[in-house]
């Protein structure tokens, strides 16, 4: 089974993954040329030929001289870098790759050519949805494609918990599963479940509807082990957030 090569232009600076779509070897008649996507499922698979993985990595070391190459199995980097996913829009346009970026004043969707302005979404529920509202108030024909990052994006990570706090006594407790029609809650951070953001927002709903009897918080995972009287104060003095950052863009990161 074949290979794909893919690599970071510069492992020292954030940015996307790109992948060899394509390789032709120089001949007496002919120019050598290669191709790059920022598309894992562009990424031609290569037989491994020692002479032919010299020239492919010759070839984008010249093209990007800090390049990090990879020689992988596309199963094995799926497994390998399935947390540095992140998702963005494209707008339809066979010559260049659009990316949306945002909305100008008039709320009408930008797009840019450059990837470091592109808006990635660490979340593809996020995506969807704006992905959707784009499709309901314009006519651009835009879709999702998913990129991959030289990091790991935090909301695949188990991040998230979610606390239950009784109507009747007003106690809040931390989830840990549900045991039948019943809650089995507890009294430290340590003991509640860890949930990745989209099983956090999955479960969130769930409870929601199964059992009206509590109400329900998403709270990122504590560094302390915090006791369930002391959430309030802990996540006071500790400056805590409830905000899950949902987007960002290269250009900022590299600043």
């Amino acid at each position: 089974m074949g290979k794909i090569v893919f690599f970071e232009e510069d492992p020292k600076v954030k940015g996307v993954l790109r992948f060899v779509s394509g390789y032709q070897s120089a001949k007496w008649w002919r120019r050598e040329k290669i191709k790059y996507s920022y598309h894992a499922l562009d990424g031609s698979m290569f037989e491994y030929k020692e002479e032919e993985h010299d020239l492919i990595c010759n070839r984008i070391k010249s093209d990007y001289p800090n390049a990090l190459v990879y020689l992988l199995d596309y199963d094995e980097f799926l497994e390998q870098f399935s947390n540095n996913r992140f998702f963005a829009i494209c707008k339809w346009n066979e010559k260049d790759n659009e990316f949306y970026q945002g909305d100008g004043l008039d709320r009408k969707a930008l797009y840019s050519t450059d990837i470091a302005d592109a808006r990635m979404m660490f979340a593809e529920s996020s995506a969807n949805q704006t992905l959707r509202t784009i499709q309901q108030t314009t006519r651009d024909k835009v879709y999702l494609r998913t990129l991959y990052l030289n990091f790991e994006n935090g909301l695949f990570s188990p991040c998230l918990m979610i606390t239950c706090t009784s109507k009747g006594s007003g106690q809040t407790k931390y989830f840990a599963r549900e045991e039948g029609k019943r809650l089995r809650l507890v009294t430290t951070s340590n003991a509640a479940t860890k949930f990745n953001y989209e099983s956090a927002v999955q479960m969130w709903e769930y409870l929601k509807t199964r059992n009206k009897n509590f109400l329900y918080a998403v709270l990122p995972v504590f560094k302390d082990n915090v006791n369930c009287k002391n959430i309030e104060q802990y996540m006071r003095e500790n400056k805590v957030s409830r905000m899950v950052v949902m987007d960002l863009q290269l250009k900022h990161l590299n600043r």
